[in-house]
């Protein structure tokens, strides 16, 4: 049985480690106002599940200011969360994450079969890790919020194939980097 908020819902987590898993597989359980998703205080396993039967689009966009939140829009519904320390996104159409602030080191890399994943810091400040799979198309944008400052990009181990296409996207600063350590990327 389905429950609809027209609010908003607020859930709020305990001092353990919680996991919310929001899954869009027989439609946006989204309410109009947003989920609010507060990961409590600990800083190692507060986690948010996003899944979907394949049509969904999403854009994560970390916060620019605080480690652990930011915001996802899924077709139109919003996800606010904060304290949370990895994100995850499975069986997507599309998923866009997008870096807050200028000067970006990302490492791109794959903690487990079938599974890749996007880590690092956006001006400084580092955000929750973006572990994908099954997802048709990613986009790494540190372009949209670039400014001039130089952006890294590393693709360390041997990548999964977790998403059918993987653009990335860097500033316009002096340095672009997109270094490639022992990588083998799957191509088709």
């Amino acid at each position: 049985r389905r429950v609809l908020f027209r609010s908003g819902l607020n859930i709020n987590g305990s001092n353990d480690d919680d996991t919310l898993t929001v899954d869009l597989s027989a439609g946006s359980p989204i309410p109009a106002g947003s989920i609010n998703f507060a990961g409590s205080s600990q800083t190692t396993a507060d986690s948010l599940r996003v899944t979907s039967a394949g049509a969904s689009k999403a854009t994560y966009t970390p916060s620019g200011t605080t480690s652990g939140s930011g915001k996802i829009v899924i077709d139109g519904g919003t996800i606010n969360m904060t304290g949370t320390e990895p994100v995850s996104f499975n069986g997507l159409n599309s998923l866009t994450v997008v870096t807050p602030n200028g000067a970006d080191n990302l490492t791109v890399d794959s903690p487990s079969a079938n599974v890749d994943r996007v880590a690092g810091t956006s001006g400084g400040i580092a955000f929750s890790s973006v572990s994908f799979s099954a997802v048709a198309n990613v986009t790494i944008d540190a372009a949209t919020n670039g400014g001039t400052a130089a952006d890294s990009v590393t693709f360390s181990g041997n990548l999964s194939a977790a998403a059918s296409s993987l653009t990335v996207n860097t500033g316009n600063g002096d340095r672009k980097s997109t270094r490639l350590n022992s990588s083998h990327i799957p191509l088709s």
